[in-house]
């Protein structure tokens, strides 16, 4: 709990504020954790106390760094207890994280979502890995909204991604948009979980790190200096 409390002390008062709303006290916890690591990752890129960094938003809510000469940019995404972070000092990015989990309404969901080539390409799949495909399509499809900084005002529908887990990950269509252009990545960060990263370049190479706790990552971050990199 002590590390908690650290990571309480680093938040800024709006977000201790958004901490206190949560009804739950795991909610709240995980919320405290998960902005805590943030700001300890960024910190260790940009060379600044935790409790230092200061964010902007964009007009839908996207986070970023509020320094005018900074070029890390990052994103984060929950699920089920997992956090997933992004960095990169290239380009926008996007992240999107899911438990992978059975739907009783993955067909109303896709229907309304997905475009109808991603709906034809999702029931293609033989069913045992149906689930799977619906939430590569979902995580890619999240991610790359993300990354645009406007959210689900764009709806998911204006672009279309392979979803097969059969097929290389890719764009297929971006509307006003030049594909190639954009990279995007299948991710698996833990056991039972798919993501997918988004970013508006095709340069770069992919780094992965896994912590299975904030105390391993913290342990990385004081034993390595920062190595910048997407």
């Amino acid at each position: 709990m002590g590390q908690v409390r650290d990571f309480y002390r680093s938040l800024s008062p709006e977000e201790q504020q958004r901490a206190a709303a949560f009804r739950f006290e795991r909610d709240k916890t995980f919320f405290v954790i998960g902005r805590g690591l943030l700001r300890s990752l960024l910190g260790w890129y940009v060379s600044c106390a935790p409790e230092h960094i200061r964010f902007k938003y964009g007009t839908k809510g996207k986070p970023a760094l509020a320094y005018s000469k900074s070029k890390v940019h990052f994103n984060l995404a929950y699920s089920a207890g997992r956090v997933l972070y992004a960095v990169s000092e290239d380009c926008e990015l996007g992240v999107d994280l899911e438990l992978v989990r059975p739907l009783s309404d993955i067909a109303s969901i896709a229907k309304h979502f997905f475009s109808p080539t991603e709906y034809q390409d999702l029931f293609s799949v033989p069913g045992d890995k149906r689930t799977e495909a619906f939430f590569n399509c979902w995580t890619r499809k999240e991610a790359y909204v993300k990354a645009t900084g406007y959210g689900l005002s764009v709806p998911l529908n204006r672009s279309e991604v392979s979803l097969s887990p059969r097929e290389p990950t890719g764009f297929l269509k971006i509307e006003g948009e030049t594909v190639s252009k954009w990279g995007l990545f299948h991710l698996e960060p833990a056991a039972g979980y798919v993501g997918a990263l988004a970013k508006r370049s095709v340069r770069g190479a992919l780094s992965m790190q896994g912590f299975d706790t904030a105390e391993e990552l913290l342990a990385y971050l004081k034993m390595n200096p920062a190595a910048h990199s997407t």
